[in-house]
């Protein structure tokens, strides 16, 4: 997690989950003055804490989700409403993704985006 400036705004990221295959969901939201300067200092008694606080900030806020490989971003994004959690945001964003694979009209490249998924669920889902 942390911040970078975007046209004179401050911007939270933090990377939400990640895969044993590389593959991660990052959010972004774009701090207001107040939360900017609450964080400009921060001091945190713990990890924990500190996970608490920035979860916080993206409850009810309005951010972008978006895929990344290798500390990159994909393709695949969105803007969403966090109501609950960054978790439930992710799993919203994610159905998404995979509901877009019906939308492609080759046969083959739409078979094989389903095969990965199921590959990649079946390695994920291993000790589950």
């Amino acid at each position: 997690m942390g911040t970078f400036m975007d046209e004179g705004h401050m911007v939270l990221f933090s990377m939400v989950l990640e895969s044993e295959r590389g593959l991660s969901v990052w959010a972004y939201k774009v701090l207001t003055s107040q939360e900017a300067k609450e964080l400009a200092k921060p001091r945190f008694e713990s990890i924990s804490a500190l996970r608490e606080r920035v979860d916080s900030l993206f409850k009810g806020s309005e951010i972008v989700i978006a895929t990344a490989r290798n500390d990159r971003i994909g393709r695949n994004y969105a803007v969403h409403t966090v109501e609950s959690d960054l978790l439930d945001a992710v799993d919203w964003f994610l159905n998404g993704v995979i509901e877009s694979v019906r939308e492609v009209s080759d046969t083959e490249t739409r078979v094989l985006a389903k095969l990965a998924g199921v590959d990649a669920a079946s390695v994920e889902l291993v000790d589950a």
